[in-house]
């Protein structure tokens, strides 16, 4: 589990612990017990469940500035919101104005700094007219340090590092990436106590530096955001993962069982 969302403890625990299955949950340690959800899901909630947008975003933080303009996608009736829905923006290309500008506007703030960052998410939410996010207790919401360890209390959780501020080090200088790798790793080691030697690379991306980084901070694995199953031959600092994408039980088994050529288990009873 990826970011540190607050439904990692209040749906996910409950079912690891019934069918005793561990988990590793990467946390980005500067969104612990931040009050809205986390940015990327704010302008998903802006640009994708809004009704009526303002025709013309610009963003104007001094040394950068860019602007959006969504025409006639300013305004969406009901039913093209539930269209929107259904969009996979990891996997489809945008089928309008407003999701191609999700996708620019998600790449223009996924590269500032985390203070320009906040900035521009604020300035964001103050011309759409500040539509409600996540508040702090939602299961959107980042977890707090306490629930965090609470989490990291479970026997069958382990708690691995995801940067500081979910920076993307493939943007990001090297001095302040190994920053972001070693307070994180610091600050999540502090809340639970425990060793953090796993980490996940923010959006699956990396920096000529970042393996050295984690090297250096003593971490033992890395993984990635590539689909594949992981063997020794792979690096250990850029393991690939299977994806989970929002399906059923059994469209789940099916994707396991195509990725790792395993057979599907088969169920008893009726």
């Amino acid at each position: 589990f990826d970011d540190g969302y607050r439904d990692n403890l209040v749906n996910a625990l409950p079912v690891l612990e019934k069918e005793t299955i561990p988990a590793t949950l990467y946390t980005t340690s500067g969104a612990l017990g931040e009050p809205m959800a986390f940015w990327w899901d704010i302008l998903v909630r802006i640009f994708l469940e809004t009704p009526e947008l303002p025709d013309v975003l610009e963003l104007d933080l001094g040394d950068t500035a860019a602007s959006w303009r969504l025409g006639p996608d300013a305004i969406r009736t009901p039913e093209a919101l539930a269209r929107a829905a259904a969009w996979d923006a990891d996997n489809e290309k945008p089928r309008d104005l407003r999701q191609a500008t999700l996708v620019e506007v998600w790449s223009f703030v996924a590269g500032l700094p985390r203070g320009r960052r906040r900035e521009a998410v604020s300035r964001i939410l103050d011309w759409a007219g500040n539509p409600t996010v996540a508040a702090e207790g939602d299961i959107g919401a980042p977890l707090t340090a306490e629930e965090l360890a609470k989490l990291a209390a479970s026997p069958l959780i382990d708690i691995g590092g995801h940067t500081e501020s979910h920076c993307d080090l493939s943007r990001t200088p090297a001095p302040r990436a190994a920053e972001e790798i070693t307070r994180d790793r610091d600050t999540l080691r502090d809340i639970t106590g425990q060793p953090v030697d796993h980490f996940a690379h923010p959006y699956g991306r990396r920096g000529p530096d970042t393996r050295e980084h984690l090297r250096s901070a003593g971490y033992v694995t890395a993984t990635t955001s590539g689909s594949g199953v992981s063997n020794p031959l792979h690096d250990p600092y850029w393991l690939p993962r299977i994806q989970t994408p929002d399906i059923g039980g059994e469209e789940f088994e099916r994707l396991i069982s195509w990725m790792t050529g395993l057979p599907r288990p088969r169920r008893s009873g009726g």
